[in-house]
């Protein structure tokens, strides 16, 4: 029992740590690529989009080396790479450099996903993991608030600050754990050849699946188009805040961090009260549900892109960002509802690959149209591209009424 309990406590320590340092980083991060290594719009969108790509790419060779080797060598190889992708990017505010960094960003981060949860889940023999798991996600939510204020006081006297602290702390993190982290249970895998043949199967499984459930075309389109407006907004809105209403370079990282606070606080109220109300909507409740969310958000953008009040643009945004967190819930359990339990992780897999091409094939055209335009411009197109979605959901819509449900 102790050692159980030492293991939780090393994973709610991890999920605690990394999601506090993660966000008082990016508190600050585009504000310190536009201020300090002056990016454009391209250059801001095309260092997310060559993250996502790094993510794609090496999301399987790092898992093999979880699988075949070791989860807790895994994750502390991944920790100092994000905590030295970190660093470097503080100390060298150079376009090529920064962009470098992104490759052992991604890298580190394939490296800790899901080498994380498999090694608690080990550990715990894999039972009564459901709690252990909420908690962690729990407590990281928390910690990331205060990541937040730490992020904007940080910030706001030294911009470079929040990046060394955190990048520093990831190193020291892992140091932690290579000596406090236990890895008992852990078996190996006998092969590599069987991850490659799991994708290849997985690909088969998704396909037929597809051809079997009509339902699941619309959501191929829809995940599709969330990934391609998504890299456009995340990268843009906070260089759209400080040149739409030039914020002076001393207060952009306080306006713009609680702003930030205001969002994530309010989204994570309204992610807890929708998850307790979902279990009593059936599936054509969800689906007006996502209807709603999805014409919100594209209509919060939209205003968010034009608006030339500051505190309009800022509500609209905190609206935008909250309405987004909840869309993610309810369209997950809508998905779910079509998906068969024995392959579910592996169509859940496919469609977050398929969300971030979309991002990777977003991204830079918007980016593109932004630095052609204008930050405001950027945005729109990126409300634009999500509208389809909303057509999608009313056509869903108007089907499960005439056919009923069977008929999917």
């Amino acid at each position: 029992m102790k050692k159980l309990n030492q293991a939780t406590t090393i994973y709610y320590i991890y999920c605690g740590v990394t999601a506090l340092l993660f966000i008082m980083m990016k508190t600050v991060r585009e504000i310190y690529r536009v201020d300090i290594a002056e990016f454009n719009a391209f250059q801001i969108v095309i260092v997310g989009t060559t993250l996502e790509i790094t993510h794609l790419l090496f999301e399987v060779p790092t898992g093999i080396i979880a699988d075949k080797y070791s989860r807790k060598l895994s994750i502390i190889i991944g920790l100092v790479l994000i905590g030295s992708a970190i660093l470097l990017e503080g100390l060298l505010p150079i376009f090529l450099l920064i962009l470098g960094t992104q490759l052992f960003l991604g890298i580190g981060d394939t490296f800790t996903s899901g080498a994380d949860e498999a090694w608690i889940a080990d550990e715990l023999n894999g039972e009564n993991m459901t709690p252990v798991f909420l908690k962690g996600a729990q407590i990281g939510q928390f910690l990331s608030i205060f990541g937040t204020i730490l992020g904007i006081i940080f910030g706001y006297h030294y911009i470079r600050l929040p990046y060394f602290i955190s990048g520093s702390i990831f190193i020291l993190l892992a140091l932690f754990l290579l000596i406090f982290m236990k890895e008992i249970n852990f078996k190996k895998e006998k092969s590599t050849l069987s991850h490659f043949h799991h994708m290849k199967q997985s690909l088969t499984l998704v396909i037929s699946l597809i051809k079997q459930k009509k339902v699941l075309v619309f959501m191929v389109v829809i995940t599709f188009m969330h990934g391609l407006y998504s890299e456009g907004i995340d990268r843009l809105w906070t260089p759209h805040f400080k040149y739409q209403f030039n914020l002076p370079d001393k207060d952009d990282v306080l306006w713009i961090g609680s702003i930030s606070l205001c969002a994530m606080s309010l989204s994570i109220i309204a992610v807890q009260y929708i998850k307790k109300r979902l279990a009593r909507t059936n599936k054509l409740d969800r689906v007006w549900l996502l209807f709603i969310i999805n014409l919100l958000m594209v209509v919060t953008l939209f205003s968010f892109a034009m608006t030339k009040h500051f505190y309009i643009s800022a509500s609209l945004y905190i609206i935008f960002y909250t309405v987004r967190r909840i869309n993610r819930p309810i369209y997950r359990a809508w998905m779910n509802e079509y998906i068969p339990s024995n392959i579910r992780a592996t169509v859940l897999s496919s469609y977050g690959q398929l969300d971030s091409i979309g991002q990777i094939i977003g991204g830079p055209i918007i980016g593109l149209i932004a630095v052609n335009t204008s930050y405001s411009f950027g945005i729109l197109f990126a409300s634009i591209l999500l509208t389809p979605v909303v057509f999608i959901y009313l056509y869903f819509i108007k089907r499960v009424i005439k056919y009923k449900e069977d008929a999917l």
